[in-house]
C-alpha cells in the first residue's frame, strides 16, 4: 500500500488520526486527565458544508484544555494544514490548547501548548516548512520538525494500548 502520505485521501481516511488518538487517550488517562471525545470523528455529515471553525472542533476536551492529536512519520515533520490552524486559533482564544503528536517511528509522543508552537511560527523560526498536501484541490500545510516540537513541549515515549 505504501507511505501513509502517497494514499489516496480515501484510504488515509479510513485510519487516519487513529493512532495518534488511542495514543493521547492513554496519556490523558495516565496523567489522569478526565477527558471527553469532543471533535469530529468521520462523522456521517458533508463536512465540506461546515464551517471551518466547526469541521476543526480539537479531538478532546479536557478541564486543563482543548486538545488537537497529530502523527508523523518518517520525515519527523508534524503537518497542520493552515485552515486546521486559524481554526485553532479561534479555539485557543476560548479554552487553552494543546497539540498532541504521535510518532510512531520513535515510539514517543510530544505535547506542545499552543501558544509555544504559534510563537515560534509568529517569529519566523526557519525550521518550520510550508508545504501542501497533493490533494484535489491541494491544501497547505505548516510542516514542525520534530526536534522543535521536543525543544517547544515534552516529549513522552508511547502507551501500550489495547488494540
Amino acid at each position: 500500500m505504501g507511505a501513509f502520505r502517497d494514499q489516496s485521501w480515501s484510504n488515509r481516511y479510513t485510519a487516519m488520526g487513529d493512532a495518534a488518538e488511542a495514543q493521547c487517550v492513554a496519556w490523558l488517562d495516565s496523567n489522569d486527565r478526565g477527558w471527553v471525545r469532543y471533535g469530529l470523528d468521520r462523522p456521517p455529515l458533508r463536512m465540506s458544508m461546515l464551517p471551518e471553525f466547526i469541521r476543526h472542533t480539537p479531538d478532546f476536551l479536557t478541564s486543563h484544555s482543548l486538545v488537537e492529536c497529530k502523527g508523523f512519520g518518517r520525515d519527523q515533520l508534524g503537518k497542520i494544514k493552515i485552515a486546521d490552524w486559524a481554526s485553532l486559533i479561534s479555539w485557543h482564544k476560548l479554552h487553552p490548547v494543546e497539540l498532541f503528536f504521535y510518532d510512531q517511528h520513535n515510539e514517543r509522543c510530544i505535547v506542545v501548548p499552543f501558544d509555544k508552537l504559534n510563537q515560534a511560527l509568529a517569529h519566523r523560526d526557519k525550521r518550520i516548512q510550508n508545504d501542501q498536501f497533493n490533494d484535489d484541490p491541494p491544501k497547505p500545510y505548516w510542516a514542525f520538525p520534530a526536534d522543535l516540537l521536543a525543544e517547544l513541549g515534552e516529549t513522552h515515549g508511547s502507551i501500550t494500548t489495547e488494540a
